[in-house]
């Protein structure tokens, strides 16, 4: 795979994250269909959305391991009801760990800019980090490109970064994202193991499973001015818990409160 790094965002107009939430908020990994009883989640989010308007709503749309390759009028109407309601609506696109060619995530930038035009926010899963396979510079250029490309196709809201893993520092530097996942498994994260990543007003924390919801552990994230979603799996959407994002928890409008009584951004 060739790396090439593209302008590093010129001309970008999108105000640091510091500077456009003034609380931290909800990311929602909503990978369930908006149709059926799917779209009971979908209402569910819209609904906490205007309920607890001060707290930013961050909703990851993928229709199809990203945009797919035709405009589903379903994903159109939840998307135009989402940003009604004031939450953000964000692109999924795959990264592979960096294994996907800039050319293959450029295109799903472009499809997903044709088929959901007012998605304005993008979610990169399987963000590349510095490892055997790829070196820092590799890395660090990879994730510049895909930024400095997003920018240049006019997607002017929020830029998160999911690599799975502790993630360098810089990931949420100008040039990089605006969000960076910091911590996404089952279990809540040892404070140890949030130092030496990106600072805490531009890190997302999520935690899935069954009854995994401490309201105590939320506060103290919330506190740092961290983003966070805790999925208790309260719900299975589906009837199939094929995935981990397939439920939805009871307790929205619950830890959305919890974010704007307790949280912060410095």
């Amino acid at each position: 795979m060739v790396l090439l790094l593209s302008a590093v965002l010129a001309g970008c107009t999108s105000l640091p994250v510091t500077e456009r939430f003034s609380t931290p908020g909800v990311i929602i990994p909503l990978y369930v269909y908006p149709g059926g009883d799917g779209l009971h989640a979908w209402d569910a989010v819209a609904v906490a959305t205007r309920r607890v308007s001060s707290v930013p709503v961050l909703v990851v749309v993928n229709p199809g391991n990203g945009p797919g390759l035709v405009a589903d009028s379903n994903y159109r109407s939840v998307i135009t009801e989402l940003s009604g309601a004031g939450a953000e609506p964000v692109a999924y696109v795959a990264l592979g760990y960096g294994r996907r060619s800039l050319r293959e995530v450029h295109a799903d930038l472009r499809r997903w800019r044709r088929l959901y035009p007012s998605v304005r926010g993008v979610f990169f899963d399987e963000v590349p980090v510095p490892n055997d396979r790829l070196s820092w510079r590799e890395a660090r250029r990879y994730v510049a490109d895909i930024s400095s490309y997003a920018r240049g196709r006019r997607f002017s809201g929020t830029l998160i970064g999911n690599p799975g893993t502790a993630a360098p520092a810089d990931y949420s530097a100008p040039d990089a994202f605006d969000l960076v996942v910091v911590h996404e498994d089952r279990w809540w994260p040892a404070p140890e193991a949030l130092e030496g990543g990106p600072r805490a007003e531009h890190s997302v924390v999520l935690v899935y499973g069954d009854g995994v919801w401490d309201a105590s552990r939320a506060r103290r994230l919330a506190e740092e001015g961290r983003f966070l979603f805790v999925d208790d799996h309260s719900l299975d959407i589906t009837g199939t818990g094929s995935s981990p994002w397939t439920f939805f928890p009871s307790n929205l409008e619950e830890q959305m409160q919890l974010l704007q009584e307790h949280g912060r951004t410095p």
